[in-house]
């Protein structure tokens, strides 16, 4: 009896220390393989179980494992999911290597994304890396070389001014050749609402830096989905959103200083402006027959008449033979050039804070940028802010908001060839004329204030001095914007995934222009000022729908959609002129007002579409797309029309019996 009882008592102690061999925790820490840095939201599970954990912001995790043949797989977005067996080990570390295939091939396309060797069409893909920190007022301007086939020019080197984008070349001859800009799956407006003052860009509210990625699709099977828009080329902004981890704090800040990059011609200096004048006259007078002294006297005195000006301390500078007087000195020398040019400044100060974790992400940012251009009273400002954040409410269901906010201030004095413009002027206007008013012992005379009083007075360009009326006058654009877009996606059945979006864009543009009573442009009316405001409201209804399925070799993809949008463009524009002093530039001091005008334009879209992509063995692509869009801009016998296209690939460098050619790859 004792045998047995002591052999049952054995047999359960064999049984508890087997059972306590066969489950144990095991934990670790998960780093970058490139950095060392710990990972944090890594999913560590056992294979071919529920049993999941994840890694904190140290990287650390801890886990039950049943058996020491159970694999631990660890997967991380952008990173090689890797499996171990447990064995014996209790504690397993794992450094993890970045996926640079899985980060490079994935292509942002419209409504939704490929991959690049599945996309038939043609598109050039931009990182953030050539956005970010970039002395520019807006993204496009730094698109200038970074794919082929587009091409940037900037209409004005002002800050702030539009420049034109032109995917492969020009498309239109009447109508607009510029591309249609999508920011996160929403098509925003580009319109130039600048009317009184010189040309301003609405892509300028965007912050760059809040850019992930650029995708310009330039070919009809790339950029045909989108319709009677897309007739130009698509260009697809993706700004940054969060990820899965610890709160990530960033701030940058950058600045730096521009000047004219090549010099222009030189010109002649108030001595040798007034000698040439001077020479022309003594040389005419003494083939005259006049003595050198009286042909002399006689160049002054016509020089002087002609220059409207003696910028020398003497009535007679120069004296007989064409020599100055030894007792000749000027009183000044005016470089213009010098003074409406400028040593150009920028300033960039940019933070955000980019987290979450496996149900909600989020990303929240600031901007401010301010830049002085290098021409006078030319300079731009702007803030900006930034909150995308999505929440997986559940396996099914996943909801977001993606929102951007922004103020601008531009200032831009008068340009083209104007008298006001102050580059012109100093191009055509001399040295010999003073820029501040002199008594008769060439000091400068000063107002009540103390402060100088400038010179208007020339022949050439009468009644203007770009200082001046660079205080006095006013080319002012303040633009607030918002983009908003919320949307809920659905999965359900497997492989079907139902997405609605809402995007509104709202701009609200307002301009002053104002002419002083007293000179320059306003001097005839007796002053005139204009505003300008634009409301510009464009609300985007879309829904998807895709289907994607994978069965052997074959691979099948098919999205329908509707999209619904309207713009709504309203303007008043006012103005008057008869100001009875100078120094008060709102519309309630002047006397005589002008007609006001306003109107407004309301526009519709209405769209159906569907695409549907085939590959084989990863090697045999196909794929096409249709669209029918309906515009109000258009007679009810004749509004719809249908975009379509086709596209195939064939990827040569799968196949057999070329694997062994290295000159040809993806």
């Amino acid at each position: 009896m004792k045998r047995k009882l002591l052999a049952f008592l054995l047999l359960g102690l064999f049984a508890i220390t087997g059972a306590m061999a066969q489950n144990k925790i095991i934990n670790g820490k998960v780093t970058g393989a490139d950095d060392g840095l710990p990972l944090p939201g890594v999913t560590v599970k056992i294979k071919g179980t529920n049993v999941a954990s994840q890694t904190n912001a140290d990287g650390a995790y801890s886990i039950p494992v049943t058996g020491n043949t159970s694999i631990l797989v660890f997967s991380y977005i952008g990173y090689v999911e890797t499996e171990i067996v447990a064995g014996s080990n209790s504690t397993i570390n794992l450094a993890l290597k970045v996926d640079s295939k899985q980060l490079s091939e994935v292509v942002i396309v419209g409504y939704g994304t490929s991959t690049k060797q599945s996309f038939t069409g043609s598109a050039a893909v931009i990182s953030s890396d050539a956005l970010e920190n970039r002395p520019v007022t807006s993204f496009e301007k730094a698109l200038q070389g970074a794919a082929s086939g587009v091409t940037v020019s900037s209409v004005s080197g002002q800050p702030g001014a539009a420049s034109t984008v032109r995917i492969r070349g020009i498309g239109s001859i009447s109508a607009s050749s510029a591309p249609l800009y999508v920011i996160d799956g929403i098509p925003i407006s580009t319109g130039d609402f600048s009317q009184v003052a010189t040309s301003s860009d609405v892509l300028s509210t965007l912050n760059p830096n809040d850019i992930e990625s650029v995708t310009i699709l330039k070919d009809a099977s790339a950029g045909s989905i989108y319709g009677s828009r897309a007739a130009n080329g698509v260009i697809l902004i993706t700004t940054k959103k969060g990820k899965n981890g610890a709160t990530k704090f960033s701030a940058t800040v950058t600045g730096g200083y521009s000047g004219v990059a090549v010099d222009k011609h030189q010109s002649l200096d108030a001595t040798q402006y007034f000698k040439q004048y001077f020479d022309y006259y003594y040389n005419a007078r003494t083939v005259a027959g006049d003595s050198p002294a009286a042909a002399a006297l006689r160049a002054n005195t016509s020089t002087k008449a002609r220059l409207a000006v003696n910028p020398y301390n003497i009535a007679n500078p120069y004296i007989a033979g064409g020599v100055l007087d030894p007792n000749a000195k000027l009183y000044y020398d005016t470089d213009w050039r010098d003074a409406v040019i400028n040593r150009g400044e920028t300033r960039n100060v940019n933070v955000s804070a980019q987290g979450g974790n496996e149900s909600t992400k989020f990303f929240i940012s600031g901007g401010y940028f301010d830049q002085k251009g290098i021409v006078l009273a030319s300079n731009f400002k702007r803030f900006s802010g930034k909150v995308n954040v999505s929440n997986q409410v559940n396996k099914a269901i996943n909801i977001g908001m993606n929102s951007t906010l922004s103020y601008t201030d531009q200032n831009t004095p008068a340009g083209a060839g104007g008298a006001a413009n102050p580059v012109r002027f100093s191009d055509v206007v001399s040295n010999v004329y003073s820029l501040y008013q002199r008594d008769a012992n060439g000091i400068p005379l000063k107002d009540p204030s103390g402060a100088n009083i400038y010179n208007y007075q020339n022949p050439v360009s009468v009644d203007f001095n770009p200082l001046g009326l660079a205080e006095k006058d006013e080319y002012i654009t303040r633009t607030a914007r918002a983009i908003l877009n919320p949307y809920a996606e659905v999965r359900f059945l497997k492989d079907f995934r139902f997405k609605t979006n809402v995007g509104v864009d709202y701009i609200n543009n307002r301009e002053r222009l104002f002419y002083n009573p007293e000179h320059g442009n306003g001097a005839a009316p007796g002053g005139r000022a204009e505003r300008y405001t634009v409301q510009d409201i464009t609300v985007t209804f879309s829904n998807t729908l895709n289907y994607e399925h994978k069965f052997g070799l074959h691979d099948l993809s098919v999205l329908v959609g509707q999209e619904a949008y309207r713009t709504k463009y309203d303007n008043i524009q006012a103005s008057i002129t008869g100001f009875p002093f100078d120094g008060v530039p709102e519309l309630v001091a002047g006397s005589l007002p002008g007609t006001p005008v306003s109107y407004i334009t309301q526009k519709r879209l209405s769209s159906y579409f569907t695409r549907a992509s085939y590959s084989f063995d990863d090697k045999y692509f196909v794929q096409g797309s249709f669209r029918r869009d309906g515009s109000s801009v258009f007679g009810k016998d004749n509004r719809y029309g249908n975009f379509y296209s086709g596209g195939a690939a064939w990827r040569i460098s799968q196949e057999s019996f070329l694997k062994d050619i290295t000159w040809i790859n993806e």
